[in-house]
């Protein structure tokens, strides 16, 4: 029988970064009523943040009865460099998380680091999301992995849901000076989480 788990990544930010921060910064009621979080957060984004908040243990092991491959683990845009002589290949550097995770794992860091960082607007998020699965979906086929793309979304989006969707906003810059630079990071990262929260409700788990 084959090995399978959640992935280590997704494993190290579940138990080293949800657990200890996120889910207490949900239950604290003085952190909510700060303006830039009262003022420019959806009325329901609390809520579904500690519903999926509740649902993390069932994807995890959603996650880990899902085909598996060997992966990356951080495989976001800015882990995968092109070389300066314009050669079409590109490196691949930091392995620190690689292992076996759900298929389509690998997706989720590449679907949303840009996104993170504001390189790219949330509203492109769910093309990309597509392009990306179906894309993926064929080459592990081209290479004799013949993997449902609904299972792929699923690590894909199951990865973004519990490393993603509690973290995604900057709680630790709510001390810092409110400028138009601070609201705006705010407001991206509020709509980047809403996008995060529903993909991870809408994971067929109880």
């Amino acid at each position: 029988m084959a090995l399978r788990s959640p992935g280590k990544a997704t494993n190290l930010y579940y138990v080293g970064r949800v657990i200890p921060a996120a889910l207490p910064t949900l239950a604290d009621d003085a952190i909510w009523a700060h303006p830039l979080l009262a003022e420019l957060a959806d009325p329901h984004l609390r809520a579904d943040l500690t519903e999926l908040a509740r649902k993390l243990p069932a994807i995890i092991e959603h996650l880990a009865q899902l085909p598996q491959l060997l992966s990356h683990g951080d495989a976001s845009p800015q882990n995968l460099l092109v070389p300066a002589d314009g050669s079409e290949t590109f490196v691949i550097i930091d392995w620190t998380m690689s292992g076996l995770t759900a298929a389509g794992d690998d997706l989720s860091q590449l679907l949303i680091g840009l996104a993170h960082d504001g390189a790219l607007a949330v509203d492109q998020l769910p093309a990309l999301r597509e392009l990306v699965a179906r894309q993926y979906t064929a080459g592990l086929a081209s290479e004799g992995f013949l993997i449902d793309e609904g299972d792929v979304r699923d690590g894909m989006d199951g990865g973004l849901a519990v490393r993603s969707a509690l973290t995604a906003i900057p709680f630790e810059r709510l001390g810092d000076p409110v400028t138009h630079e601070l609201t705006e990071l705010f407001r991206h990262r509020l709509a980047l989480t809403r996008y995060l929260v529903d993909l991870g409700l809408a994971l067929p788990v109880g």
